[in-house]
């Protein structure tokens, strides 16, 4: 059965569904619908990069997007920082580096939080674990099974894994929910949708 299962994941990743599928989530991931500026300001930018710190994981979330809106919990994306300045993260271009001003800027809220790492080599670990995602594609069809794709709570949660942190997600699919519960809230933007 699990066999079965497998074939049946390969073959729905090399199908014409799977290019179809591909296409309208990230077309349906960028459609943006804005009827006010975005809740972030500056007091918080200086704030996040005055706290973050490498292994630190940032949630953030949008009002107007509308694949906000299928996405269980306050915070529809994450990342893990990979310095006080970069960050890794998987988006429907794959998994990539972008900067914590830029994941934070022009969001509606967003969360900085610090796992319980052991010490400094559970950080590294945590760290080289997604710097090491980088150029794979992303999860589509959001299965745990796949190693060599993500979505992003899908990485980071991995990340925490290679570091000996062992989050259990109350469901199939990891949500930012499950992070915020196992992970120290360092800062949260008060803003609500």
């Amino acid at each position: 059965m699990i066999k079965l299962g497998a074939l049946m994941q390969d073959w729905f990743y090399s199908s014409v569904l799977y290019r179809i599928w591909r296409r309208f989530l990230t077309w349906f991931g960028d459609l943006y619908f804005a009827t006010e500026p975005p809740s972030v300001k500056g007091i918080d930018l200086r704030k996040v990069m005055s706290l973050v710190k490498k292994g630190d994981i940032l949630c953030r979330k949008y009002n107007y997007y509308a694949d906000s809106y299928f996405i269980k919990g306050a915070y529809s994306h994450s990342g893990i920082c990979e310095s006080d300045e970069m960050m890794v993260h998987a988006i429907a271009e794959g998994v990539g580096e972008i900067d914590v001003l830029d994941f934070t800027k022009d969001t509606d809220g967003f969360v900085i939080l610090r796992p319980h790492y052991t010490d400094e080599a559970s950080v590294e670990k945590a760290v080289e674990f997604a710097k090491s995602k980088i150029g794979c594609p992303y999860d589509f069809i959001f299965s745990k099974k796949d190693k060599n794709k993500f979505y992003c709570h899908e990485l980071t949660w991995n990340s925490l894994l290679a570091a000996g942190i062992n989050i259990m997600p109350k469901e199939n699919i990891v949500y930012a929910t499950d992070l915020i519960n196992a992970c120290d809230i360092i800062y949260e933007t008060k803003y609500k949708k």
